[in-house]
């Protein structure tokens, strides 16, 4: 069988671009008759690697057009425009689509992965597998970045026709899973669950020095608290900055915390917190250090004293996993979906409360045993969810896939 991958992230796009690199991870490890076809419209890491496991990579020059864009009509040329619950939907342009269309059917790919939502699914017409990590428009509509300027039609418009025709729906917990059968007409058996796991970079060994080399290359201090987000208002980074003022005015003692991933210009969320950090008097604790690559990030966990994680959304968050990967102890949300998670392997705080998010802070920042227990607690809790049983239920997709096929 021939199975396309398709994925049109650049490698800042945060938890979808790990996302795909484990997928496709494990894709290059499988033996069997099968070829795969990567479809991409950016660099990616490793291409080299994929190729010499016989993954044909194809770019596609619609390059510009593809990071996905809802806008009014005003101003659009050229676009494509959809009709979907008596609302129109307009996109940036169809030639993506077109695009894939005519290299997909010049391989003859027998079926289409899809790591994240996507029109492609079902306007190629191939038949395919897609993953939804979340339906955070549907469940926090009042974050702006999931409803407005048709972002939530938008997003309406793909999911109901991407569940509606794809194979199956791969969600990354029972809580996805439950979620989806709440919010959308599908039935459970269309719906499988395929638990994240760390991203193959943190399984690589850093060099003898690198953590002391990249503690110098940043400038950082020997304690500090990581949060690796890109700053859209449901990662909640202002509450974390009033609860480091709520530290420093309770406790006396100033915490620094240590942002990566892209500032999101548009939600204006990076200068609302340094803007809220100057207003507060504590911006000499803030430390950003902008889009990190992924071989630095594995130090940066070995390093931090804490993951602060202070998200409104879930049901599941990579850093959380790559926290536990690394030892590096966890502070995170008390919300559906995260407790799962977590269950009792890290802190979790009220996200609407810098208060208790602070407390937690504090806690871990000075107690020493506390730390080593989570620390360990978290290792315990990653063994959960190993490489091995990631490849093999998405083998056992693929292979499913297959046998419906043979039968069409």
């Amino acid at each position: 069988m021939k199975i396309g991958v398709f994925f049109k992230h650049e490698k800042t796009g945060g938890g979808i671009y790990q996302y795909f690199l484990t997928l496709i991870d494990c894709i290059r490890n499988f033996n069997g008759e099968d070829r795969f076809f990567l479809f991409h419209c950016y660099n990616i890491e490793s291409l080299s690697a994929y190729r010499r496991a016989d993954i044909k990579t194809i770019r596609l020059q619609s390059e510009k057009n593809c990071p996905l864009k809802v806008v009014s009509r005003r101003g659009l040329d050229p676009c494509h425009e959809a009709i979907h619950h008596g609302k129109r939907v307009f996109f940036r342009t169809r030639s993506l689509t077109s695009e894939l269309k005519i290299e997909a059917a010049k391989h003859k790919i027998d079926l289409m992965l899809y790591p994240a939502p996507e029109r492609e699914s079902f306007e190629v017409g191939v038949p395919y597998v897609m993953a939804i990590h979340d339906i955070s428009h549907r469940i926090h509509p009042e974050f702006k970045e999931f409803s407005v300027d048709g972002i939530y039609e938008q997003r309406e418009y793909i999911y109901d026709n991407g569940i509606k025709d794809a194979h199956f729906i791969m969600v990354d917990s029972e809580v996805g899973k439950e979620q989806l059968i709440d919010y959308y007409d599908t039935g459970p058996e269309k719906i499988k669950v395929l638990p994240f796991i760390p991203p193959p970079h943190l399984f690589e060994e850093s060099k003898k020095d690198s953590v002391d080399e990249i503690r110098a290359r940043y400038q950082l201090p020997d304690k500090f608290i990581f949060y690796p987000a890109q700053f859209w208002p449901h990662k909640n980074h202002e509450n974390l900055i009033r609860a480091l003022y709520f530290i420093k005015k309770s406790k006396g003692e100033e915490v620094t915390a240590v942002f990566v991933g892209s500032k999101q210009e548009r939600w204006n969320g990076f200068r609302k917190m340094i803007n809220l950090a100057k207003a507060l008097n504590i911006e000499s604790q803030i430390i950003y250090l902008g889009y990190i690559e992924s071989e630095h990030m594995r130090a940066l966990y070995e390093m931090a004293t804490a993951l602060v994680m202070p998200t409104f959304l879930g049901p599941t968050n990579l850093p959380i996993l790559e926290a536990f990967t690394m030892g590096c102890p966890v502070i995170t949300s008390d919300i559906k979906g995260v407790r799962e998670q977590v269950g009792d392997a890290g802190i979790l705080a009220d996200p609407n409360s810098p208060e208790e998010i602070g407390m937690a802070i504090y806690q871990v920042w000075t107690d020493g045993a506390l730390r080593r227990m989570l620390a360990k607690r978290g290792h315990e809790r990653i063994s959960k969810w190993t490489r091995e049983g990631f490849c093999s239920r998405l083998k056992a997709i693929i292979d499913t896939c297959r046998e419906r096929l043979k039968g069409v």
